[in-house]
């Protein structure tokens, strides 16, 4: 049976932002790759926990571009203060019993296969790149001693940036048209900055490109692990003097850098090459069964409805739009067989299922094939990964217990949050929390529902089925009705209302309420205003303060060491 995930559900309500995942391509190597000393160094540990020099550039890199933020250095320390904060609240719930939950064992058995698969490519990459010349690794060297200082536009449409990309060419400043790209409510000098970059410290196709962009100068639309991008170069500081002695210290760990560079860009053909010798043979009619299934979903025609100009930025595989496909599709249907070890295996639209979070919803809307190929991929190396013992591997063991660390902070946290909502008395709301509610554009969502709980997803899969069929909501036990009702972003059913269809009743799930079968009647989100903020802006002050006071709690009872030495001089500009 395809299994609920927790892949998709990326907000922590306290620090607001977002962990990024990496389909196997260049990012895996970003966050597998680094193996020069100084990237394995602890900048902070958190009792038995440690974030790394590489640990911390990969997620804050990821930041700086999901969220548009500038570079600069309280911006670093503010980051580095969230990491520390999520790893002393997910101790705090393992002290709490939270390891048996079942939203957190479906989370890491995900992320252990994805691992497998990743960590075996890795592996297999590897061994077979010839190591880099002498004149390749002096090259590096020296690139590595280079900062390189960028501005970028970055969607998920590539066909927006090239329009973008044109008006460059004909010869508008980047500035300007970074304004207008990120519609910045006043003009903005550092619209579309992000700093410095060092060689190694980014994506491998966005560092090729910058390092290969004069002064300047900027790129054609390009694609990495998190989009598209334009590149523009806005300066280049060069090491006033390149020592013999220091590249004869750092020549190892460059070596294995140019060969970790050389993998991520070359392992499309490695990846051709695995896929042919499987013998794969598709059966055509689940498949196209399967992409008319895709895009008959309501919430994808909802999308389609909603994007202008077809773009899909923001649509992703989400628990809600997996729920919703598992329904109308047969999961032991056969998309196709490979040969592995001498045996041909099915591939499922169950294990199709289990690998979508992970692959682009665009491509598996309008490429189907495409993206089944990408599953597939991703089965076979993850059974290679098994048959060769990589299940007690340490670096997989780490990348899962690092996604259980996350998931265990937001568990805990959904709980602080029921707690803190049990609280009616009546809280002063201070000035700048009401300004910041304007400024993050929070809003309440003005609705009526009905829910039906469920015991499993095979459950709600049934009252769905039966509702269909024409049998009366009103007649399944616990029924209820919400009408018109305000929902602010803390309630418990906001999350579930702010993605469903309108209309259709649909299954779906939250770590307070378990399975429900859930039907929108009608929605309208409404801005909260400044100037009458409501009981709902004091429920979210009281929420986010009692976080704050109880997560403040938690760090002051952890162990946290933190190499402020170390970290101001990795990022000295």
């Amino acid at each position: 049976m395809f299994q609920p995930s927790l892949l998709k559900k990326n907000s922590h309500l306290h620090f607001k932002w977002l962990f990024f995942f990496c389909v196997i391509g260049s990012s895996l190597f970003l966050a597998n790759c680094s193996q020069e000393k100084e990237s394995e160094q602890v900048i902070a540990t958190v009792n038995d926990s440690e974030i790394t020099v590489s640990d911390f550039e990969q997620k804050y890199v990821g930041y700086l571009i999901k969220t548009g933020r500038n570079d600069i250095k309280n911006e670093r320390y503010r980051y580095l203060s969230e990491l520390i904060d999520n790893l002393a609240v997910a101790d705090a719930a393992i002290q709490k019993n939270y390891l048996g939950n079942q939203t957190y064992q479906d989370a890491i058995w995900y992320q252990k296969r994805k691992s497998l698969a990743d960590i075996y490519f890795v592996d297999q990459m590897n061994e077979r790149i010839e190591n880099p010349s002498e004149e390749d690794v002096r090259l590096a060297f020296a690139k590595s001693k280079r900062k390189v200082y960028v501005r970028h536009l970055f969607s998920k449409d590539e066909d927006k940036l090239y329009r973008y990309y044109n008006r460059l060419e004909a010869g508008e400043n980047f500035v300007d048209l970074a304004n207008e790209f990120y519609g910045t409510a006043e003009y903005d000098s550092t619209a579309g900055y992000l700093g410095p970059i060092s060689y190694y410290g980014i994506d491998d196709n966005f560092a090729e490109t910058a390092f290969s962009i004069n002064e300047g100068g900027y790129s054609e639309p390009i694609r990495t692990s998190f989009g598209y991008h334009i590149i523009y170069v806005e300066k280049v500081l060069f090491e006033a003097m390149l020592t013999e002695s220091e590249y004869q210290i750092r020549k190892e760990g460059i070596q294995n850098k140019v060969k970790q560079r050389n993998q991520a860009l070359e392992a499309n053909a490695y990846i051709r090459d695995l896929m042919s010798k499987v013998n794969i043979e598709m059966n055509r009619e689940p498949l196209v069964s399967l992409m008319e299934e895709i895009r008959n979903l309501p919430s994808i025609q909802e999308i389609d409805r909603e994007q202008e100009d077809g773009d899909m930025e923001g649509a992703t595989w989400n628990d809600g739009k997996l729920d919703e496909l598992a329904l109308e599709v047969d999961e032991q249907s056969v998309l196709g067989t490979y040969v592995l070890l001498g045996e041909r295996i099915d591939f499922t639209i169950e294990d199709y299922l289990n690998w979508l979070p992970y692959l682009p919803l665009n491509e598996s809307r309008n490429r189907t094939g495409a993206s089944v190929g990408r599953a597939l991929r991703n089965e076979v190396l993850m059974r290679l990964a098994k048959e060769e013992g990589y299940e007690n591997d340490d670096r997989v063991n780490k990348k899962v217990k690092d996604r259980g660390m996350e998931v265990l902070s937001d568990l805990y946290q959904q709980e602080l949050i029921q707690i803190a909502l049990q609280d009616t008395s009546e809280t002063e709301i201070p000035e700048n929390f009401r300004n910041q509610v304007i400024r993050n554009r929070s809003y309440n969502i003005e609705t009526s529902y009905w829910k039906i709980p469920a015991t499993s997803l095979e459950e709600a899969k049934v009252i769905r089925r039966d509702i269909l069929s024409g049998t009366p909501p009103q007649t399944f036990p616990n029924y209820t009705s919400i009408e018109q009702a305000s929902l602010s972003p803390i309630d418990a059913d906001y999350r579930l209302v702010s993605k469903a269809t309108v209309g259709s009743p649909v299954t779906a799930s939250s770590e307070t309420q378990g399975w429900v079968v859930l039907n929108v009647n009608d929605k309208e989100f409404i801005q909260i205003s400044v100037d009458d903020p409501g009981k709902e802006v004091e429920k979210m002050y009281r929420v986010l303060n009692f976080l704050d006071t109880k997560i403040d709690s938690m760090r002051s009872a952890s162990d946290v060491v933190i190499d402020t030495t170390l970290f101001d001089e990795i990022y000295e500009l």
